[in-house]
């Protein structure tokens, strides 16, 4: 804890120095010859590793970039209008575990992703607070609700919404989900709307969980989480996504 927290007061290079000679540690020295997919996720990604598909060599940044192209062609990821990558509802468990590979190995060899990853998807995976405009053009449909709430005067008056969501099940029945113990007899108001907005994203940001779930435990079980911690949101963009 107090090494973070000097951490915490240096610059940048200071302390990216400092996060590289952590992983710089844990290197095998040892090399990895692999010729399939299913083989670059349960390898230690501290090796040396070369892919060969058939007779050809494929350097491994390539093969990320294919394989990346691959997922956004089949709609298991996205690229928004400023070309950020994103996960998605068909986005598969192979693919998100594959993705967290790609992550983590580019990180721990410094190799710069094709597609820089969306601010939102980094701020999911790191655990940093999500405001309503991160999910603009993700969750467009929640956005536009959500803010259309956030613009209500006397909201408390005018609706009589509470701390829950109603949905339909598998039999059309409706349901009620509370945001937090008691949210059926918590009236919306315009001092909480903003802790409802959080909670209710938070919400319907669950129906990601298993995918996020397979890409963070591939970044987090090869680079201690911990290192990470001392970074802001642009710091981590510039870790994850583009070459130090």
């Amino acid at each position: 804890e107090k090494q973070k927290m000097r951490l915490l007061f240096l610059n940048f290079d200071a302390k990216y120095a400092y996060f590289k000679n952590q992983i710089n540690k844990l290197s095998t020295g040892e090399f990895c010859k692999l010729t399939s997919l299913e083989e670059l996720i349960e390898v230690n990604l501290y090796n040396e590793i070369s892919y060969k598909n058939g007779d050809i060599s494929v350097p491994l940044q390539s093969l990320f970039n294919i394989y990346t192209d691959e997922m956004i062609k089949t709609g298991s990821l996205s690229l928004n209008k400023n070309k950020r990558l994103n996960i998605t509802t068909k986005t598969t468990i192979f693919d998100a575990t594959l993705l967290g590979v790609i992550i983590a190995k580019s990180i721990i060899n410094n190799y710069p992703l094709k597609y820089k990853l969306s601010p939102l998807l980094i701020k999911i995976i790191f655990d940093l607070g999500i405001q309503l405009d991160d999910i603009k053009t993700f969750e467009p449909l929640l956005y536009n609700s959500l803010k259309k709430l956030k613009e209500i005067e006397h909201i408390d008056k005018k609706t009589q919404m509470c701390y829950i969501v109603e949905k339909a099940d598998d039999k059309g029945k409706i349901v009620k989900d509370e945001l937090l113990f008691g949210g059926e007899n918590i009236k919306v108001t315009n001092d909480n709307i903003g802790d409802y907005i959080d909670k209710r994203i938070k919400y319907e940001l669950k129906k990601y969980n298993q995918i996020l779930f397979q890409i963070k435990r591939k970044i987090f079980d090869n680079i201690s989480k911990s290192l990470f911690s001392v970074f802001t949101l642009g710091e981590l963009e510039k870790i994850v996504c583009g070459k130090v």
